[in-house]
């Protein structure tokens, strides 16, 4: 990982973990749609530049540690959507 990670860079195998861990999960659940591992691109692209970073530093993590947790972000991202989406329409609705 160490390898890859100097090859690419951190932030693009956090994206790319992220993007298997959606895959994983929809390999798994055959319901899932194929814009939804579009949605886990982007959650671990987002993951990647914002989220992972600072959490990475406050616990003083290696940078290895990077793609383990994006893939966990990745996979339940796409396990989440369904929930998120349930609440926004709840929330429209009622306003």
């Amino acid at each position: 990982m160490e390898a890859l990670i100097i090859a690419i860079g951190v932030k693009a195998c956090c994206v790319g973990s992220a993007t298997i861990g959606g895959a994983c999960n929809w390999a798994v659940n055959k319901k899932i749609k194929w814009a939804d591992l579009l949605v886990a691109v982007a959650v671990g692209w987002v993951a990647a530049e914002l989220f992972l970073p600072p959490v990475m530093m406050h616990y003083q993590l290696d940078v290895t540690w990077g793609p383990a947790l994006s893939f966990l972000i990745g996979f339940s991202a796409i396990r989440m959507l369904p929930v998120i989406e349930a609440r926004i329409r709840n929330l429209i609705e009622k306003s």
